[in-house]
């Protein structure tokens, strides 16, 4: 029975996508209707269509991940609603819904950045509100010192524009038509002052943070198979940079590694990922673990780790549903 469920859902995704082709196609034909980002239309609606199957979202260097995932988690679960969005950015600029106005800085027309990157800016430009966002800071390079304190001012600015906090991918979540299953996001923090001050802000945090993920994981295993489950998590930076630069392409690696944790301003950086899958597996000697497989910075990780490493990698999931597809009390916590 529960076969027969999730492969309906995979019809109507299936089905979802084709309309949103078609409305892509109608937009890309139509010679009225132009577009404001990218070299082109034509390339422009290739790289849409290329995002709905593939690994595309990448922010690079840029403080953006919070975006990035959302995006892609968008794209993956909601093709059609993905599709709007990203024709109205590319033809206006923005786009609007019932509660919010998402709009590009000026910088995205000037400058023909790809619509990728125009939804990820437009994203955060308009949830900062007062400070915005820009894809424009770079190390700076130079031997005049009031231009390199000005790049450096600028690089402060993108970081602190850029940060995305869980309750904002929960709002996110919840504006377009997701409904949340559970968020166990817990930062580290250096002290509990720090922590304190974090609380202000809605944000959980601790100095040791102890994280359970048996359930978060089942809910997430028994979730893998539906179309319509959207997973983000919050990772150590620099266990996903060792994972970058050991990873290759397509392949699989045994997690070993005990990060140490990267500390600004007293609160553990970390950088957002979107969850594809995680399934139970034994590893080597007999000993009970997950496979765990994850986007960013466009690409795909593979990754066989224990509950202890788990506890190390992540800082916690957000899991999330698209509403009215499988309400389940059973999987909430």
């Amino acid at each position: 029975m529960a076969s027969l469920l999730f492969s309906s859902y995979w019809e109507r995704l299936d089905n979802e996508k084709q309309e949103a082709l078609r409305l892509l196609k109608n937009y890309e034909q139509d010679r009225v209707r132009f577009c404001r980002v990218g070299s082109s239309k034509q390339e422009t609606c290739a790289l849409i269509k290329q995002s709905l199957n593939d690994y595309v979202f990448n922010q690079g260097d840029h403080n953006i991940c919070g975006a990035s995932s959302f995006l892609s988690v968008l794209s993956k679960t909601q093709p059609l609603l993905f599709i709007e969005i990203c024709i109205d950015i590319a033809e206006k600029g923005q786009y609007k819904n019932k509660e919010k106005i998402i709009k590009c800085p000026r910088i995205v027309f000037n400058k023909k950045i790809d619509i990728l990157e125009a939804a990820q800016m437009a994203f955060k430009h308009t949830h900062n509100k007062i400070i915005g966002y820009y894809f424009r800071a770079s190390n700076p390079e130079t031997s005049n010192p009031f231009l390199k304190l000005w790049g450096w001012l600028k690089l402060f600015h993108e970081y602190l524009s850029g940060l995305t906090l869980p309750k904002t991918i929960n709002k996110w979540l919840t504006i377009y038509g997701y409904k949340i299953l559970c968020n166990n996001m817990v930062v580290k923090v250096k002290s509990k002052m720090m922590g304190k001050l974090l609380h202000l802000f809605g944000v959980s945090s601790a100095v040791s943070p102890v994280y359970n993920y048996n359930d978060v994981a089942s809910i997430i295993c028994e979730n893998s198979i539906n179309p319509f489950c959207a997973v983000i998590a919050y990772v150590s930076t620099t266990a996903i940079r060792f994972l970058s630069n050991s990873l290759s392409d397509n392949s699989a690696l045994n997690y070993n590694y005990e990060s140490q944790p990267d500390f600004c301003m007293g609160v553990e950086v970390g950088h957002y990922v979107r969850v594809c899958s995680i399934d139970s597996i034994i590893l080597q000697n007999n000993v009970r673990g997950f496979k765990v497989i994850m986007e960013t910075w466009g690409k795909i990780f593979t990754v066989n780790m224990t509950h202890l490493q788990m506890n190390d990698f992540f800082q916690g999931f957000i899991v999330a549903e698209k509403r009215n597809e499988t309400p389940s009390s059973r999987l909430q916590i």
